[in-house]
């Protein structure tokens, strides 16, 4: 798998879908970073935003996920992913809560998409953090899977601010969650 993940548009059922909106894009932390400097995020998206499990039933274009797992492109998931980037970049710059998760035997940081979570059905983001190996980026903030789901807002564990996860794998050079 190349990282960050580059996506080329997808036709399904005849009609082709762009996914330009989903290349991988920087968001800076003005004096968020080492020694007072900016801290330089790049927000990237796997395959999951757009595309559910694979099934015998699927009808729509059926394709091989990051991990080699065989997906099929999902029209709700590619409606909902369209404004993702605003999403993230908003979700970075006003330090929404987050949480850890349990998703499919992994733990992801999970949050919603708005900056004070209450409870119904929400557009829900699964994502990772790692520090960048590449030149003037700080820290890779990778989202592995994003759909709607009825949330509890008054079930969810202990929430920490996207900033205090940024910085904690920007200074301790670990992944997030751990």
């Amino acid at each position: 798998m190349s990282f960050p993940v580059l996506h080329s548009p997808i036709t399904s059922a005849g009609i082709k879908y762009s996914l330009h909106h989903l290349q991988p894009f920087h968001v800076k932390l003005e004096g968020k970073g080492k020694d007072g400097l900016d801290l330089t995020v790049r927000v990237s998206f796997h395959s999951h935003v757009y595309s559910k499990a694979d099934s015998d039933e699927a009808t729509g274009h059926r394709f091989k996920d990051e991990g080699g797992k065989w997906r099929e492109f999902c029209t709700d998931r590619y409606g909902w992913c369209v404004d993702l980037p605003v999403i993230c970049t908003a979700m970075v710059e006003q330090n929404f809560p987050s949480w850890e998760s349990q998703d499919a035997g992994q733990k992801n940081n999970m949050a919603v998409s708005e900056a004070v979570p209450t409870s119904g059905l929400k557009y829900l983001i699964f994502y990772d953090l790692h520090p960048s190996q590449s030149s003037g980026i700080d820290v890779e903030l990778v989202v592995k899977s994003a759909y709607k789901k009825q949330f509890f807002a008054d079930r969810v564990g202990k929430r920490l601010k996207v900033h205090a996860l940024l910085r904690t794998v920007l200074y301790k050079g670990v992944r997030m969650p751990k």
